[in-house]
């Protein structure tokens, strides 16, 4: 039985060209999408080589929808892949430098996790290049101790490596770990729903 379908598809499309932000796509809806290929996949191949199952019609008709779908998927992948990209600019440049991989797959947050790094590292040595050029205090790297309250909490999806307003790193962490983390970061993960408060849980 197939539970993901060609208009699926495009309403996946359409969902994430007209939303400034990531939409939401779980690993499972990547199964049902490739399910769904691999369905038509094997429809096209019974029908192609299948002299009682043969109908040019019915073949043109599969193949044009898989043709179509895979060129649906690229457009959300780019969409996506422009979306993560303009988040890890902004966080590069932030000065808190905190994280947000909401609704990214984990394939996604490893990538952006990476262009952060890459965009940091960059912009530091293109002001160490600068002789007696004062380097923007957003691209200091000296550690600075963190004296804000940690607050216990238990983390309720997979969050990857954080880092707080201090340039402190936490993470990654699994699901159903019990972590103590600064106030502003669990202020954010709490509103995106990523972590629950658990003082009477032992960290």
């Amino acid at each position: 039985m197939v539970d993901f379908t060609y208009e699926d598809l495009y309403e996946l499309l359409r969902t994430e060209k007209f939303s400034t932000d990531l939409q939401p796509l779980k690993q499972s809806d990547i199964k049902k999408i490739a399910d769904y290929l691999n369905i038509k996949q094997a429809l096209l191949e019974k029908q192609t080589h299948s002299k009682e199952f043969f109908n040019q019609r019915n073949v043109d008709k599969i193949r044009t929808e898989i043709d179509n779908a895979k060129r649906l998927l690229k457009d959300v992948f780019e969409i996506r892949e422009r979306k993560i990209l303009n988040r890890a600019i902004f966080t590069s440049r932030s000065e808190n430098n905190i994280r947000d991989s909401t609704n990214m797959l984990r394939i996604e947050e490893d990538i952006y996790s990476q262009l952060i790094a890459i965009l940091q590292n960059n912009s530091k040595k293109f002001f160490e290049q600068l002789t007696n050029f004062p380097q923007p205090k957003e691209l200091k790297t000296e550690k600075i101790t963190d004296n804000s309250e940690q607050i216990r909490i238990k983390v309720l999806e997979y969050i990857p490596e954080l880092t707080d307003s201090t340039l402190n790193t936490y993470g990654p962490f699994e699901k159903d770990q019990i972590v103590k983390l600064p106030e502003e970061l669990t202020t954010i993960l709490k509103k995106h729903g990523k972590i629950i408060e658990a003082e009477n849980e032992s960290a």
